[in-house]
């Protein structure tokens, strides 16, 4: 789980820059950071969905664990010390902000990242879902998953 944690955050990097400079400038993102955005949630929701294919139950531990320790450190960051909110904001809030402010006008807040959070959580839980559904099914019919 450990390659998986670094991979995410390189991944999560990169559609952080992408998104960065109309989140920091509040400025409106253009078409680009509304797809990168997307991208980024779609890439999450196929990660639950091959995260319950080779670990169901250690998968659905690592992602809470995962969100939750995001949240807190958002949390922390917010109200502490902001050297420790811009690494986390990269990671959970600035990917999906050009999509989110693209469709729905809505400026940076700490209502936003926790927002963030909560959708990245619950698209990667979908995949989680959808798959396990998807055995569930294929193994009263006998088809191989």
């Amino acid at each position: 789980m450990h390659k998986h944690l670094i991979i995410i955050i390189i991944v999560s990097a990169i559609f952080g820059q992408i998104n960065v400079n109309s989140f920091v400038m509040n400025s409106e993102p253009g078409v680009l950071q509304a797809f990168s955005s997307i991208l980024f949630i779609t890439l999450w929701l196929g990660y639950g969905i091959l995260g319950a294919k080779y670990h169901p139950f250690l998968f659905l531990y690592y992602l809470t664990c995962y969100f939750g320790i995001g949240a807190f450190l958002l949390v922390f960051g917010i109200f502490a010390m902001y050297f420790v909110y811009y690494p986390v904001a990269i990671v959970f809030t600035i990917p999906i902000y050009g999509g989110v402010r693209y469709f729905f006008d809505i400026m940076p807040s700490f209502g936003l990242d926790m927002i963030s959070i909560l959708l990245l959580y619950v698209s990667c839980l979908c995949g989680y879902i959808f798959r396990r559904i998807y055995k569930m099914l294929t193994q009263k019919k006998g088809i191989a998953s």
